[in-house]
């Protein structure tokens, strides 16, 4: 090719234009929850609404919170309990709209966090909740909001997405004008989350980096994010499962919470969230354990489209083996993350949920029917699903 001359790609990646898009301001640190004040000035806020759970109020998260909101006239909403429905939301919009509030503040996992999101919008958006399910369906932006979790998980603090349990399956709000203007981190709120919650929402912001990265959306910007994430997951899970007083890994795990959410805004998540959203409701689960169970399985599904993600991910565990193809890596990786569940005793059977084979047929149309995703390299189908189903009620 003569010199100057531009050589036009080919290749997809190269030619599409991607937006990463997060809040306007990420605080992350031990006793980080101190700058809220500057926040509320900063927003000229008179009279914010505190939206939360019951939990919060009773290990005094609440109270820490109103500690920086002294000069304001503040009121809370703890009716969070578990997973929102429509109904549930619609019961926080009425409020928010009749309240005159001027800001929201989400504080706890990521349920009173999408909740928040929610109460934003419902102000400056007319209709029902369920006119905003789906893509791109917010016509406005809503009031100013901060979100603080209080878990290590879903990363809602800052991402465009607000899970709702919706009839038999789960739905998402999905709009970039949901996305939190700040999020504060303090990973001093996710001392007291018990072993088994901190296990499993640790393995939610896992998979939110897993599937961010082999999702055909993934760019080699969000690629970093998820392997930033996944290295540090895979290092300090385990010490904050085991000792929840461990400072240094509850920073780590909150670091990687946030920085998986980062990484899955543009790409999305993929099988293990629509198996999840899928199993969630019919069993009662939490969202981390329903997502959780599925992982492994979903790596071993991608096997054939993804090997060389995976292999990536294999890396990040510190197994990687050079001599090795990518398929042995990544399957490789499947049985490492096998063990890791065991250490941290996370279920990896159906059948633990009261799951039998009767339901697999059900199970499988429902995936496929309500929880399509476009971003997936493998298309879904009845069939494949049934197998993996199967796959899933067997165990590993």
């Amino acid at each position: 090719m003569p010199r100057g001359e531009i050589e036009l790609a080919d290749d997809f990646q190269l030619r599409r234009v991607t937006l990463f898009r997060s809040p306007e301001r990420i605080y992350i640190g031990l006793g980080s929850i101190k700058v809220l004040r500057g926040e509320i000035e900063r927003f000229c806020s008179h009279k914010p609404l505190i939206v939360t759970d019951p939990n919060m109020e009773k290990l005094g998260y609440v109270d820490k919170v109103k500690e920086h909101l002294q000069n304001v006239k503040v009121e809370v909403f703890d009716g969070i309990r578990g997973e929102p429905s429509v109904k549930d939301l619609e019961h926080l919009a009425k409020r928010a709209r009749e309240g005159e509030y001027d800001l929201i503040i989400g504080l706890g996992g990521g349920s009173a966090m999408d909740s928040a999101k929610i109460a934003s919008i419902s102000v400056t958006n007319k209709g029902s909740i369920e006119d905003y399910i789906g893509v791109d369906k917010v016509k406005n932006k809503g009031l100013p909001l901060i979100c603080i979790p209080t878990t290590s998980g879903t990363g809602s603090e800052v991402t465009r997405f607000a899970v709702i349990k919706y009839e038999n399956t789960k739905k998402a709000v999905s709009s970039d004008l949901i996305i939190p203007d700040t999020a504060i981190v303090d990973p001093m709120l996710t001392v007291t989350l018990p072993a088994r919650i901190t296990a499993y929402t640790g393995l939610d912001a896992l998979s939110h980096a897993v599937e961010a990265m082999i999702s055909t959306l993934a760019t080699p910007f969000t690629d970093a994010l998820a392997l930033t994430a996944i290295r540090a997951i895979f290092r300090y899970l385990r010490r904050a499962y085991k000792n929840g007083k461990d400072l240094e890994a509850r920073y780590h795990m909150s670091m990687a919470a946030t920085i998986a959410g980062l990484s899955f805004n543009d790409p999305k998540v993929l099988l293990a969230h629509s198996i999840g959203q899928t199993i969630g409701p019919i069993y009662n689960l939490p969202h981390g354990l329903s997502v959780a169970v599925a992982l492994p399985y979903i790596l071993d599904f991608y096997l054939s489209s993804s090997s060389d993600k995976i292999a990536l991910i294999s890396e990040a565990a510190g197994i990687y083996d050079a001599e090795k193809t990518n398929e042995e890596n990544a399957q490789r990786l499947i049985k490492w993350l096998v063990n890791f569940y065991r250490e941290l005793e996370v279920p990896l059977s159906l059948r633990e949920f009261g799951a039998s084979l009767d339901d697999l047929d059900k199970l499988a149309e429902y995936t496929v029917i309500l929880q399509p995703r476009d971003n997936s390299p493998i298309r879904f189908t009845k069939e494949n699903m049934l197998e993996l189903y199967k796959k899933m009620l067997k165990g590993m």
